[in-house]
This record gives C-alpha cells, structure tokens and sequence, in this order.
C-alpha cells in the first residue's frame, strides 16, 4: 500500500511540476513579446533606435533565462530564437521597414511556437 502512495505522490509531484514549467515559460513568453509588440510600433512609427533599445532589452532578458531555457527547451529552438533577435536588430540597424516587418513576425514567430510545443496535449503525451 506504502508503494502505491509513493506512486500517486511522485506522479502528482511531476504533474505539479510540468504545470509550474509551462506557467513560467508562458509567462516569460508573454513578457517578450510585449516587448516585441512595443518594438514593432516604434519601427512602425520610424522610430527605429527606440525599436532597437526595446529589442536589445527583449535579448538580454532572453539570454538571462538561458539557465532555464538550455535545461527546458530544445536547443535548436534556442539557436533559431536567438539568431532571429540578431536579424531583427539587423533589420532595425539598417532602418528598412520591410526586412523589419518579415524580422517581427519571424522573432513572434519562434518565440510563440516555443510556448505552443511545451502546452501539455493528448498528442504531446500519445
């Protein structure tokens, strides 16, 4: 009966776990892409030195989470996040609105996969 309980407890305990991953990365997420969103209405605006501080800003808060990122995400997925931060702030160096508008929408584009793939589903499990 003492095996059973121990199951029971060490499956919560892993389930609790998996809940607390996906809130934090959720909620890092989320806090990125705002910044993110801000950038892109000043480089909509031609403010694109604002735009860069805003994206600089999003890249150093990602490269603090990399203790967490480089245990929890697939590294691939962090190489290609990062390299799309450094394409944007490409983009927003050379001041052209259209190779910003497809750098944008590539970054949101990593970094909201990112948060889809670690949701818990009946597929990520079957």
């Amino acid at each position: 009966m003492k095996k059973y309980w121990v199951g029971i407890l060490l499956l919560a305990g892993m389930l609790g776990g998996i809940l607390l991953h996906i809130r934090h990365l959720e909620t890092m997420i989320g806090e990125l892409t705002d910044q993110v969103d801000k950038a892109q209405i000043h480089a909509e605006q031609g403010n694109y030195s604002a735009a860069g501080e805003e994206i600089s800003q999003a890249m150093d808060q990602w490269e603090r989470a990399g203790h967490y990122t480089h245990i929890f995400i697939r590294h691939t997925e962090i190489d290609s996040t990062t390299d799309a931060f450094c394409d944007l702030l490409g983009a927003l160096a050379a001041e052209d609105a259209g190779e910003c508008r497809g750098a944008f929408r590539k970054l949101y584009a990593h970094l909201t996969n990112i948060a889809k793939m670690e949701r818990v589903s009946v597929g990520s499990i079957f």
